[in-house]
């Protein structure tokens, strides 16, 4: 049945805004989505828990130079955004941003990964 909620497959969306990092975001650029299987909503979900995603403050202060990494999830009738200044590649929230970006495709990056 369309548009009826399963618990085998995620949806996901990868936009890039044409922005410059520290001024306006810009509008959509590119943006692309997809259904995800049971077996990359896992792969998610774990990168997410290891990120502590649920207890994370939504928003930390930007800075000059950078990029904002933004991650929102629809979850059983709940929504959560969080959005991260060029978090460290060693970040868990950084990992978990880079594993969207592969399941939407790394041609969405555009020049150096902040």
């Amino acid at each position: 049945m369309p548009g009826r909620p399963r618990d085998d497959h995620a949806h996901l969306v990868a936009t890039r805004l044409s922005g410059a990092g520290g001024y306006e975001p810009g509008s959509i650029e590119t943006q692309r989505e997809r259904d995800l299987p049971l077996s990359d909503v896992t792969k998610i979900e774990a990168a997410l828990d290891a990120a502590q995603f649920d207890e994370l403050p939504p928003r930390t202060m930007g800075g000059l130079d950078g990029a904002e990494w933004i991650v929102e999830r629809a979850k059983h009738g709940t929504y959560r955004i969080v959005a991260r200044w060029s978090p460290g590649e060693d970040d868990p929230f950084a990992r978990a941003c880079n594993l969207f970006l592969a399941l939407a495709g790394r041609d969405l990056v555009v020049g150096h990964v902040y």
